[in-house]
């Protein structure tokens, strides 16, 4: 599904990531299947979604990476090849998500939209439709099921959605929509997804790839399996 919303720059796509290091990312995971394990679970999440939402003519892409010193790491992967690689600014999550909004605005983007790593199987076709809905509303945001948002769509920079947030926390979803009423601002709202934090919800992601046909969901498939089965 190609996007009708283009613009004169276009739209900025940033992936949110964490570098696969281990005992720093999917802690929760680790406290089940080990560091090690829950890393191999971020690397391929991360290739996945650098693989499935491959820039080109609907946006231009960006994965927004930690730490800084990841990057040499990161750039020579296949999967990164069409991707330019960033660094995220110190800071806590809010901040650096809203450093990399000015930026993409600051560098003449239409629209601004900022993915994380924890959905790695989240229809493409629904990025497409928040990028599209921009057009009518501000804001589009993809509410997650536990509480958060999985897609955050900007057609301005909004700061105070940024700020005082409980990030991390089954409160964000409410507080960033009741943030954008105190603003006045309308919003459109995406299907919900499902992230993948804990074991129970790696194995509702197995469920759902059994009735995939992409070749890099039916690779990730594969890979989970592998794992939880050593």
């Amino acid at each position: 599904m190609a996007c009708a919303a283009r613009g004169q720059r276009g739209n900025a796509l940033g992936l949110m990531a964490k570098h696969w290091t281990p005992g720093e990312v999917k802690t929760r995971l680790a406290t089940v299947l080990g560091a090690e394990k829950a890393a191999e679970i971020q690397r391929w999440f991360v290739l996945t979604l650098l693989e499935r939402l491959a820039p080109g003519p609907d946006w231009d892409g960006f994965l927004v990476l930690w730490p800084p010193e990841a990057r040499p790491l990161v750039e020579p992967l296949p999967q990164a090849q069409s991707w330019q690689v960033v660094e995220q600014q110190p800071g806590h999550l809010g901040q650096k998500m809203l450093g990399f909004v000015r930026w993409a605005f600051r560098e003449g983007y239409d629209r601004v939209v900022l993915l994380g790593s924890d959905a790695p199987d989240v229809p493409r076709a629904w990025v497409c439709q928040g990028l599209d809905w921009l057009d009518q509303v501000p804001v589009v945001l993809g509410p997650a099921q536990d509480g958060g948002y999985w897609f955050l769509g900007l057609r301005q920079e909004v700061p105070q959605l940024f700020e005082s947030m409980p990030w991390s926390t089954n409160r964000l979803w409410a507080q960033t929509v009741q943030c954008l009423e105190r603003l006045a601002l309308p919003y459109a709202r995406l299907p919900s997804w499902s992230d993948v934090d804990q074991v129970e919800d790696l194995h509702r992601l197995l469920q759902r790839l059994q009735h995939v046909h992409e070749p890099s969901l039916l690779r990730l498939r594969e890979q989970l399996r592998q794992m939880l089965a050593g």
